[in-house]
């Protein structure tokens, strides 16, 4: 019977949480740095379970066995030098296009730190502690990308799948079966000792990353690969510098390596001096979690497998060693590159054909692979005019230079691999990428790819959705579908007022779902920090059952979308404690509530303004929203539609018959003898009709005809003095 080990290694809470979705796992907090609240490791429990289940005589069998035919190897010097190992790559990304999601960039990147770090260029390589001057080695092992996919279908090396697993590690071989199923390569397998197989998603089992130990017969699968966080993947894009070691670390692992301190994930005070990782070079220690460059916590045991000729005792820890978790990680030792070697040439291991020439012919790393895709991605496919756009190319195979054309931008075309453009005029525009290798080249060409949005509009704005047929051609409106199967839409069976408005299709959603319906932009610039603007709006929900925890918030951008902040959140019973089991539909007015959002305060006061209302479905029922108004002053019942109601000589205002077939009657008391104006306005702002009245002191009853106008909302503004109030009727 064969076995596996199970290493995880855990890093930071900002990558536990990367993502509101990843399942969130009790800490042991035995397990965690002094003054964090966050484990550095989880395997000794789960290598614990493993344990339990294997009959007595295979515990730990297969391990010891494979060391010591590795040890043999490095002892009898069958191991080659000089010689590189090269091991095909795959990553698979697993997202749910979320920032998990990352890019060619980011992957690139990643290998060439951990090449880096294998074959000790890195720059500081030769700046560890003076104890270890001298020690730090060249393990001769790269990661190459893949080009050729099992099928032998021409690829990049990476595959991308949608699923929601992407936040739920707690069985990695549900992750790995959904890539199976669904990725856009090849749907398949991916053997684990034809390829390395490094999967990406937004949550691992609690962990930054975590991999099996080369172990015989399961080394041929694909469940033989690493996880790893994408915010621990190479140093740009969704990580940083400080968690770019982590792939460093676990492919330490899957080639064979133990932790500095033994075969456990137990570092500091839990771990014993007489644990070993096996190898000679390395001192006992019983691990560090912080970069403490005198560490000595074995500081009167000579290392196992050493001689006093190797090691002075009271030698400090080996802090900076790639399998510790100091922070500071720079090196391998020259026993551990052996070791790891040895692992490469081992029958037992699993991994002794993925370097073979037959096998990097048959994954297309032999050379750099022929052209095979000409593709980009766009930093922002939404802008205001001027907004600066990062174009990043993600063509594969061996590219060697680049064209684009992009017409309407600023530059129109370029050389460049990663241009930047800016477009001035609001409307769509296509771009082009041609990739070039040698005499071969291929195009992409993605239509209506940048939209530039409007000129930005002013207060005060309404929005009843009477106007539009589909949000998708309304050039003010712009929807986000996370599960791609419903989204944000006009719908004409209810409204507030008028025959329309929006409606989010929810019933009979499964999951935690968030869909988005987001603005165009706004210019509150010539606000200052004593003025005041309210976003109002009335909406329409049930829930399916009284369980039913959803959440409908209300955002601002600054930036135009860039980023947002949250304004306003409702959740659960706070947005409604009704419910209603079947596909729900609101019959009345009495059925919808008035929001008045009045945080989006004086930071906020910028040319690029946008809001978006975004919801998260549990299960629940339909929501509707009808008549935003966003308007400068404190929340108004009524709908505003120009400047400030402020000394008003007028009223008792009462608009009737409302709805009107044909003629609409306004009466009002007024305190004085005054001239008064009565416009009639559409839902877009535009003036339709324009009365003088001669107002007198008390009652005043003016009759407007409205047989010329089309069915809809209209509003009129009663302006006196300083003083402007609307009301709203209908047209039937």
């Amino acid at each position: 019977m064969k076995y596996f080990y199970l290493i995880i290694l855990f890093f930071s809470t900002t990558a536990l949480f990367a993502q509101q979705k990843s399942v969130v796992r009790e800490i042991d907090h035995s397990n965690c740095r002094e003054g964090e609240s966050v484990e550095y490791c989880g395997t000794h429990k789960r290598m614990k379970e493993l344990q339990q289940k294997l009959p007595q005589n295979e515990k730990s069998n297969l391990d010891k066995i494979l060391l010591e035919e590795a040890l043999e190897k490095i002892k009898n010097g069958s191991i080659e030098k000089g010689v590189v190992y090269k091991i095909p790559v795959v990553f698979h990304i697993l997202h749910n296009n979320g920032i998990e999601n990352i890019s060619r960039e980011q992957i690139l990147d990643a290998i060439e730190i951990i090449n880096t770090d294998f074959r000790k260029l890195n720059s500081d390589a030769n700046n560890v502690a003076s104890a270890f001057q001298g020690f730090a080695a060249d393990s001769e092992i790269e990661l190459v990308l893949a080009t050729k996919a099992p099928n032998g279908a021409c690829f990049g090396g990476i595959t991308r799948t949608v699923s929601q697993l992407t936040y739920d590690g707690s069985e990695g071989a549900a992750q790995v079966d959904a890539i199976v199923n669904g990725n856009d390569v090849y749907n398949g397998d991916w053997p684990g000792n034809k390829y390395l197989n490094i999967y990406v998603c937004a949550e691992v089992h609690g962990a930054a990353g975590y991999t099996y130990r080369p172990t015989g017969n399961f080394g041929a699968s694909m469940y033989a690969g690493i996880w790893v966080l994408n915010n621990y993947v190479g140093s740009v894009g969704t990580s940083s510098a400080t968690t770019s070691r982590a792939l460093t670390h676990e492919l330490g692992h899957w080639l064979g390596l133990h932790h500095t301190w033994g075969p456990n994930n137990n570092p500091g005070n839990s771990a014993s001096c007489s644990d070993d990782d096996g190898v000679a070079d390395t001192p006992l220690t019983i691990g560090v979690t912080s970069c403490v460059l005198n560490s000595n916590t074995c500081d009167d045991t000579n290392p196992s497998g050493g001689t006093s000729s190797s090691w002075n005792y009271n030698v400090v820890d080996n802090v900076e060693n790639y399998m510790d978790y100091s922070y500071c990680s720079k090196m391998f030792t020259q026993g551990q590159a052996n070791l790891m070697r040895a692992i490469l040439n081992s029958s037992t291991s699993g991994r002794s054909h993925l370097w073979k020439n037959s096998n990097l012919n048959a994954t297309g790393t032999t050379g750099s692979g022929s052209l095979c895709a000409a593709d980009f991605i766009i930093s922002n496919d939404k802008v205001c005019s001027g907004e600066l756009i990062q174009f990043t190319d993600e063509s594969f195979n061996n590219v060697t230079s680049w064209s684009w054309s992009f017409p309407g931008g600023n530059p129109s075309s370029s050389i460049q691999q990663n241009p930047q453009v800016t477009y001035t005029s609001p409307g769509k525009y296509s771009v082009t990428l041609t990739a070039y290798s040698g005499g071969s080249s291929l195009s992409s060409t993605k239509t209506n790819a940048i939209t530039v949005l409007p000129s930005a509009a002013t207060l005060p704005l309404i929005e009843s959705f009477e106007n539009y047929t589909s949000l998708a051609n309304s050039g003010k409106w712009f929807v986000n579908d996370e599960a791609g199967s419903r989204a944000f839409e006009i719908y004409n069976s209810t409204s507030y007022t008028g025959n329309k408005c929006v409606r989010l299709n929810n019933y009979g959603e499964s999951g935690q779902v968030t869909d988005e319906l987001i603005s165009s932009n706004i210019d509150l610039s010539g606000y200052t920090s004593s003025d005041k603007v309210t976003l109002s709006f009335r909406y329409a929900y049930r829930k399916k059952a009284s369980g039913n925890n959803e959440y409908l918030r209300v955002f601002a951008s600054k930036d135009c979308g860039k980023t947002w902040s949250n304004r306003k959140t409702f959740a659960g019973s706070t947005l409604s404690s009704l419910t209603s089991s079947s596909n729900w539909i609101p019959s009345s007015q009495s059925d919808w509530e008035t929001v008045h959002v009045t945080s989006i305060t004086s930071s906020f006061f910028v040319e690029t303004l946008r809001y978006k209302f975004g919801f998260e479905s549990d299960g629940g029922n339909n929501l509707y929203i009808d008549d935003i108004n966003f308007y400068e002053g404190d929340p108004s019942e009524s709908i505003v539609t120009a400047g400030l109601e402020e000394n008003a000589s007028l009223s008792r205002l009462n608009l009737y018959p409302n709805p009107t077939e044909g003629e609409i009657n306004l009466r009002f008391t007024s305190q004085n003898n005054e001239n008064v104006t009565l416009e009639i306005i559409d839902i877009t702002g535009k003036k339709l009709q324009n009365h003088l009245i001669k107002a007198n002191p008390g009652s005043n009853l003016v009759m407007m005809q409205t047989e010329g106008l089309k069915q809809g909302v209209y509003f009129v503004n009663i302006i006196a003095g300083n003083s402007i109030q609307t009301l709203q009727f209908i047209v039937q």
